[in-house]
């Protein structure tokens, strides 16, 4: 009997990490659609063109723009602590998804 208590207590343990997974899923690709809508509406109140020239539709811009930040060259000032001006901006990552 106590096998299958453990059982079921993994088994929800797993559902509701999958479920979390899915629900950030969700919000990030929500995320990217509205930026490429904030980005074609701009476009269109500028009178330029959209980025809609990666992907179907633009529908990759925001996925070029994050590997775009992450190939740029990190530039930490010389009297900055180290780790902290390199693990803050993962701290506030985390706690805005928390949040």
């Amino acid at each position: 009997m106590t096998v299958t208590l453990f059982l079921e207590s993994i088994y929800q343990l797993v559902v509701i990490f999958i479920s979390g997974i899915l629900v950030i899923i969700c919000i990030l690709l929500c995320v990217a659609f509205f930026i490429v809508f904030e980005r074609k509406l701009l476009s269109s109140t500028q009178q330029r063109v959209g980025p809609n020239t990666v992907g179907f539709l633009g529908l990759l811009q925001s996925i070029a723009d994050a590997i775009k930040m992450l190939a740029k060259e990190m530039i930490i000032p010389l009297r900055a602590t180290r780790k902290i001006f390199l693990i803050a901006p993962q701290i506030l990552f985390i706690l805005s998804l928390v949040s």
